[in-house]
């Protein structure tokens, strides 16, 4: 058993520098997209956030927005049932219909790895806000970005230009 040891220990040293290669690699996109949005708007008053969110919705070229939205998943967890703007899924908050066209994963698939126990968790999803129809907003998502991490300082971002 002498040798293999030996050859382990080489083939960790070999890889060390590809390894660290690696992780610098990883790292980089992530620190790009924390720098890629900014804090635009509050969510409460309500109102005062669609009404951002809809002139958004206008804006040529068109500005991507990072939201917290509550989802539930039913109860197979196969798909999204309902989605609220905001991180409490409160049954006042307004109703999103996500448009996940654009991704390659399906949201609900992405969704049901990110949340790990429980129908309902808060998400940011990077998307296009296309504006509100009977009072539930339109947003074409494009990208999930992981589950809320601090749902007290949630808000509307948009992409920093």
């Amino acid at each position: 058993g002498h040798n293999v040891m030996l050859c382990g220990a080489l083939a960790l040293a070999g890889w060390a520098p590809v390894g660290a290669w690696l992780a610098e690699r990883v790292d980089v996109p992530s620190f790009r997209q924390a720098e890629e949005f900014k804090r635009a708007a509050a969510l409460e008053p309500v109102a005062a956030a669609l009404d951002f969110l809809n002139r958004l919705a206008t804006a040529s070229p068109p500005i991507r927005v990072r939201l917290p939205v509550s989802i539930a998943l039913d109860e197979y967890r196969l798909s999204i049932v309902d989605a609220r703007l905001g991180p409490s899924g409160a049954a006042a908050a307004t109703r999103l219909q996500l448009d996940d066209g654009k991704m390659g994963v399906a949201l609900a698939d992405r969704a049901r790895d990110l949340c790990a126990a429980g129908r309902r968790c808060v998400v940011r999803l990077i998307g296009y806000w296309r504006g509100t129809v009977d009072d539930v907003g339109h947003l074409d998502v494009r990208r999930i970005d992981g589950l809320v991490p601090d749902a007290a300082a949630a808000a509307v971002e948009v992409e920093s230009r």
